[in-house]
C-alpha cells in the first residue's frame, strides 16, 4: 500500500511538472511567432559549453 501512494504522489508530480513545461512551451512559441523572442547568446554557448564539459552533470 505504501509504495501505490507513492508512486500516485509521482504520477501527481509529473503531470503538474508537465502541465508547467507545456505552458513554458507555449508562451515561447507565442514569443517567436510575435519576433519578439530574443536568445541570450553568450549565456546559450556557456550553458552548451559547460554541459559538454560535464558541467550540468551530477
Amino acid at each position: 500500500m505504501e509504495l501505490s501512494a507513492g508512486l500516485g504522489r509521482l504520477a501527481q508530480t509529473l503531470s503538474a511538472y508537465g502541465a508547467e513545461r507545456r505552458g513554458n512551451v507555449e508562451a515561447l512559441a507565442a514569443l517567436y511567432r510575435d519576433g519578439r523572442y530574443q536568445v541570450d547568446s553568450a549565456a546559450l554557448s556557456h550553458a552548451i559549453v559547460d554541459d559538454a564539459l560535464g558541467a550540468g552533470h551530477e
